[in-house]
């Protein structure tokens, strides 16, 4: 037979358990809730820092379309320049050097593989 006293006992502990349970899915209803509504607002802040940083930019220009410009509005011939750079002494040392610094011609080349980088004023230019 059933004991009417364990009986009574375990309803109770499942009503306990019950509200128990109950009280975890209200907090995590409470918790989904915030979490939901911080993420909107996190993304309404990215959203304002894009316009911000978007308005902000300035526009680009590249050194293909600085070289391009140069060459066909300021009248300049790249390939004159090309060879300004590479004198023959220049290949000479290039070839030699293949990555470092080289001065030629009055002028400082920066080398990386045997390819010129960029052309600096020596010393005495610099002052």
């Amino acid at each position: 037979m059933t004991n009417p006293h364990e009986l009574k006992v375990l309803q109770s502990r499942l009503k306990e358990a019950q509200a128990e349970a109950d009280s975890y899915i209200e907090r995590a209803r409470v918790a989904n809730d915030a979490a939901s509504e911080a993420l909107k607002r996190r993304d309404r802040i990215q959203a304002q820092i894009r316009e911000i940083e978007e308005a902000a930019k300035e526009p680009i220009v590249t050194e293909h379309a600085l070289l391009r410009y140069i060459e066909r509005f300021m009248n300049v011939d790249l390939e004159q320049v090309r060879k300004a750079i590479l004198t023959e002494q220049a290949v000479k040392l290039i070839k030699f050097t293949r990555t470092g610094k080289v001065t030629t011609d009055g002028r400082r080349l920066v080398i990386k593989n045997g390819t010129v980088v960029t052309v600096e004023p020596t010393q005495r230019e610099a002052a």
